[in-house]
């Protein structure tokens, strides 16, 4: 009798040793689980100042903050994800309640409603905030751009430019090729390889072999201190797996990087051919056809840089131009306008709607890198993984 009282007396004890454990275990969870907006705020970086009852009708609460970085670096760089990080912690905390973050120091206020497991915002009462404020961004870079004084002293660059970079007229003047790789002409013995697009030259890059000047004061080889004391400041900076400073001029673009020297054509807008863009870019936002929208764009613009086509979809890029458009093997496209993009995006919207507050159509995206440079950072990157 005596075993089976024990042997109950340590079945209860085990139960109620069960039901603390169980009990320990939900409220330790429920803390480490429920960060306070504090916490969340912190966790992130930035730096967490109070919470109180909303000033304005239809929000909850406002949490007033300093957010680590500036919605759009100087250098165009968007802090999007960065911020949607922070609207998302606070609303995976506060659930279905309104509220505002307030940052004071850069005077910014977001208001943000979750519903349905999503969170609907604005930033000082613009719903495409990071669009319009990179469309500012650009077109304080174009402004401001300075068209350095670069002058050229290479007798090969200078014949392709009095020719406009024409691919036919530019073979009396490189010389003999000596390989292709991968779309590049190499002249060896001249010191210089070139890639061509259809009727022009799109990349000339000079190597340590180029004998003299390419510009006046610089030659191949130079490091990129010295470009600096004869250039000044670049309006291109990264610091990848190797340094490269760029500078845009008038008539070209041109990087320094591993002591080559490499110069891509820029491109004066032409109004005529950029209104039939616009005019195939409104189709496409309004009935979806992209085959007929590559038809038209390949008629219009033959120059493309890439064009990249296989079983998962198309992709095709003009870097001058600053265009990339990219179609799934589901007909849906995605349309990214880079930096150095100029003119009408559609018949009704121009890159100055953009920085008014005017909403892109779908699917279209600005970025804020120059598609130019983003080409060479591409080129540089290869480059540097094959060479491994």
């Amino acid at each position: 009798m005596k075993s089976k009282k024990n042997n109950k007396k340590v079945l209860v004890v085990i139960i109620i040793v069960i039901l603390l454990l169980s009990i320990i275990g939900i409220y330790s969870g429920k803390k480490n689980n429920e960060k306070s907006i504090k916490e969340i705020v912190e966790g992130l970086g930035h730096t967490y100042y109070k919470q109180t009852i909303s000033n304005e009708k239809d929000f909850d609460m406002d949490i007033y903050v300093s957010i680590s970085y500036k919605p759009i670096e100087d250098r165009g760089i968007s802090n999007q994800s960065a911020y949607e990080k922070l609207i998302k912690g606070i609303a995976s905390k506060v659930g279905d309640s309104t509220y505002r973050i307030v940052d004071e120091n850069q005077q910014i206020v977001i208001r943000a409603k979750s519903e349905n497991k999503s969170v609907q915002y604005t930033i000082n009462g613009i719903k495409k905030f990071f669009e319009t404020e990179l469309a500012k961004n650009n077109k304080k870079q174009k402004e401001g751009e300075i068209k350095n004084n670069i002058n050229v002293k290479s007798n090969e660059l200078m014949a392709i430019m009095q020719i406009d970079w024409n691919r036919a007229k530019s073979k009396e003047i490189l010389g003999t090729v000596d390989k292709n790789v991968e779309d590049y002409d190499y002249y060896f013995d001249e010191g210089y390889y070139v890639k061509t697009r259809n009727l022009k030259i799109f990349n000339i890059i000079f190597t340590k072999e180029y004998k003299g000047e390419v510009f006046y004061g610089i030659e191949t080889g130079n490091r990129n201190e010295n470009i600096r004391k004869v250039l000044g400041n670049p309006d291109f900076v990264n610091d990848m797996n190797c340094e490269v400073n760029g500078y845009k001029t008038n008539n070209f673009y041109v990087f320094f990087s591993n002591g080559e020297i490499s110069i891509y054509p820029t491109q004066e807008l032409d109004k005529e051919k950029n209104n039939q863009f616009a005019n195939i870019t409104t189709d496409l936002v309004n009935n979806g056809d992209t085959d007929r929208f590559l038809n038209e764009l390949t008629n219009i613009y033959p120059n493309y840089d890439t064009y990249e086509k296989n079983e998962e979809g198309v992709a095709i890029s003009y870097p001058i131009l600053g265009i990339k458009i990219e179609i799934d093997k589901n007909k849906k496209y995605r349309y990214i306008l880079y930096s150095n993009y100029q003119g009408k995006i559609t018949n009704e919207i121009n890159m100055e709607d953009i920085e008014k507050g005017k909403e892109l159509p779908k699917n279209i995206i600005i970025e804020s890198l120059d598609g130019v440079f983003y080409t060479e950072l591409q080129r540089l990157q290869k480059n540097y993984k094959s060479n491994k």
